[in-house]
């Protein structure tokens, strides 16, 4: 069941939003870009500098890409395991994939916004939560603290 998945990247309505953000420490050249990008390629890609503000955090650069598409491609496994895959080999510490509002430095990757994180991955692998029952779950949850925990987050 992937109905509030597709509700939650078709909620401008007339287009498909994936925000994919991703955590580096030091000086990787990571560009993600349309021309570079995994197919099916975005129609257009927004990228934005995440601003730690009075947080304090010290995870190191956090970038969102919003991937725009047309249409919501039919392959979402593929898409978002290309593009994590893509993000971890250019240098990432980790990545994901989340509902638009769901990012604070406060709550990366916890058990709060748990439901609103659909993908992620770092050196130890690519995690997929497409399933809306199994995005809500214990597992998933657990899946999310081991790797804030592997990244020393808490």
């Amino acid at each position: 069941m992937m109905d509030g998945l597709r509700a939650g990247l078709m909620w401008p309505g007339t287009e498909a939003m994936l925000s994919l953000f991703v955590v580096r420490r030091g000086p990787a050249d990571l560009e993600l870009t349309v021309d570079a990008a995994p197919a099916p390629r975005p129609d257009t890609v927004r990228q934005y500098e995440m601003m730690p503000g009075d947080s304090g955090s010290t995870i190191g650069e956090v970038r969102e890409y919003d991937l725009r598409f047309n249409e919501l491609p039919p392959d979402l496994t593929g898409l978002v395991s290309a593009w994590l895959e893509s993000a971890i080999g250019g240098g990432a510490e980790v990545a994901w994939f989340g509902f638009e509002g769901s990012f604070s430095y406060e709550d990366l990757l916890s058990d709060d916004i748990a439901s609103s994180i659909f993908a992620v991955a770092s050196r130890s692998g690519i995690y997929l939560a497409l399933d809306d029952d199994f995005r809500s779950s214990s597992e998933w949850v657990e899946r999310l603290g081991e790797i804030r925990r592997e990244l020393h987050w808490q």
